[in-house]
């Protein structure tokens, strides 16, 4: 049963990585992953953190590399893919802005969600009172 669990993780940080045959996780033209119409970074986040824990337990494991369809990657190139991401949403993109709320020289004023229920929302008091307007 593990076993299972172990190929469908390695199945998927394989496709984070770009290195299965057909069924990678897409990416923005800016190079974030990209899983759904509204990504959200915390989807990103998730795949990072997995990316990150499995780069520490190839190394503690001194297993060399996730071998995947298209090859190995070694635990250095799994973290190196996981900065990127992260640096990717702290600013190093191609608009220069920090996708955290309050992070670096140039960033979103408020989260996209708050933006949406915004729109939605508007002169139906709704947004109003549950963000304390």
């Amino acid at each position: 049963m593990l076993e299972e669990y172990r190929s469908k993780a390695d199945h998927y940080l394989c496709a984070c990585l770009n290195k299965n045959n057909m069924t990678n996780v897409r990416r923005t033209p800016g190079g974030l992953l990209y899983t759904r119409q509204w990504n959200s970074m915390q989807l990103v986040s998730n795949a990072v953190f997995l990316l990150t824990v499995f780069s520490d337990h190839l190394m503690a494991t001194n297993r060399m590399a996730l071998d995947c369809s298209i090859g190995h990657v070694g635990p250095q190139e799994i973290f190196s893919f996981a900065k990127s991401q992260i640096d990717y949403i702290l600013g190093s993109n191609p608009t220069a802005v920090s996708y955290l709320v309050g992070y670096g020289q140039s960033y979103l004023k408020r989260s996209t969600i708050e933006e949406h229920l915004l729109n939605h929302t508007r002169g139906k008091g709704i947004y109003r009172v549950h963000a304390g307007i």
